[in-house]
């Protein structure tokens, strides 16, 4: 699943995110990519990116 953290939807006072996944079947196979959106209160803060040391 991927999703956009810099583009985000406000509805109703409420901040969504969009995300594109894999859906799968009940068999768990795969039925296709889907587009969603997601209450972003719903999800953990993303990771900060480290920026890598220089070595001498």
């Amino acid at each position: 699943m991927h999703i956009e953290w810099a583009s985000s939807v406000v509805r109703d006072g409420v901040t969504w995110l969009e995300a594109e996944g894999e859906e799968l079947d009940p068999a768990g196979h795969p039925a296709g990519r889907r587009q969603i959106l997601i209450r972003a209160e719903r999800l953990p803060a993303p990771l900060a990116r480290k920026r890598p040391r220089l070595r001498v």
